[in-house]
C-alpha cells in the first residue's frame, strides 16, 4: 500500500513542522542524521519524514505500547533501516555522538515538554541537540524554561489549524552557537496584520484574565500584563498604518 494512502495530507500544524525539516535537508550543514518523533501518537509526521527521506533514520517514541505495536504493523512497507520504534519514556533516550539530532515534541502539554527536555539536557549536558516544540498548552511555561536553560532560538512561528493557534519553537540546546538568539517569554513572531494572530492573542489574554481569579493569581496577573503589552503594541501598529 502506498504510504500516502495510509497517511494522507498532514494538518497545518504538522505540515509546518515537516516543511522546516524538509528545508533543513536542502542545506547539508543543517540536515539531521537522526530525528526522534516523541509522543508520536499515530506517527503521521514521522511517516511522512521517513517517506521523504529527510534524515538517515527516524525513531518513533511513545510510552503507550499498543501505539508502537500499531505503528509497527503499518510500517511494514517502509525500509526497516530508515526507522526505529521505541515503546518507552522519551526521557530515557540515548543519543549517539557525532550526529545531528532533532527531537520533536508536539501535541503534548508544556509540562511534559519541559520534563522530557530537562531529563535529556541533564544527561547530555554540553552536547548540541536541537528540539522542535509545539506544545498543546502551557507555552509560556515552556518559554520560561528555555530562557532559564539558555537555549538558543533558531526559529519560531504561529500556525492555525481548525480555528486553534499553536506556537512552534525550533531551538538548539547545549553549546552556544554563533549569533546566539535568546528565547522571548512571549515570542517575537507576532504579525499585527494577521487576524489569526490577533484572535490568538485575545484568547491568551482571556485565559489569564480567568486564571487571575484563581489560586495562582499573582503569577497569572504577571503573565497577563506581558501579553497585554503585546496586544497594545499590535493595536498601535495597526493605528499607525491607517
Amino acid at each position: 500500500m502506498p504510504i500516502d494512502s495510509l497517511v494522507g495530507s498532514l494538518g497545518a500544524r504538522l505540515q509546518s513542522l515537516f516543511d522546516l525539516i524538509e528545508a533543513a535537508k536542502q542545506q547539508p550543514s543543517n540536515r539531521y542524521d537522526r530525528i526522534w518523533d516523541c509522543c508520536c501518537d499515530h506517527g503521521y509526521l514521522g511517516i511522512k519524514i521517513v517517506e521523504a527521506e529527510l534524515c538517515d533514520k527516524l525513531i518513533f517514541v511513545d510510552q503507550v505500547p499498543h501505539i508502537i505495536q500499531w505503528l509497527e504493523s503499518k510500517l511494514e512497507m517502509l525500509p526497516k533501516e530508515r526507522f526505529g520504534l521505541i515503546a518507552g519514556d522519551a526521557a530515557d533516550l540515548v543519543f549517539e555522538q557525532g550526529q545531528r539530532h532533532l527531537i520533536i515534541l508536539a501535541g503534548v502539554g508544556g509540562s511534559t515538554v519541559t520534563t522530557i527536555m530537562g531529563a535529556i539536557l541533564k544527561t547530555y549536558v554540553g552536547d548540541s541537540i536541537d528540539f522542535l516544540l509545539c506544545p498543546a498548552n502551557g507555552v509560556f511555561g515552556v518559554r520560561e524554561y528555555l530562557i532559564e536553560e539558555r537555549v538558543s532560538l533558531k526559529d519560531e512561528w504561529i500556525v492555525s489549524e481548525k480555528g486553534r493557534q499553536y506556537e512552534v519553537l525550533h531551538v538548539s540546546a547545549g553549546m552556544e552557537i554563533d549569533g546566539h538568539v535568546k528565547v522571548s517569554s512571549v515570542g517575537n513572531m507576532w504579525d499585527v496584520n494577521d487576524q489569526e494572530h490577533q484572535a490568538y492573542l485575545k484568547k491568551i489574554i482571556a485565559h489569564y484574565q480567568r486564571a487571575a481569579l484563581g489560586g495562582d493569581a499573582e503569577r497569572s496577573k504577571m503573565i497577563l500584563e506581558v501579553y497585554r503589552g503585546i496586544y497594545e503594541h499590535c493595536e498601535h501598529g495597526l493605528r499607525s498604518m491607517e
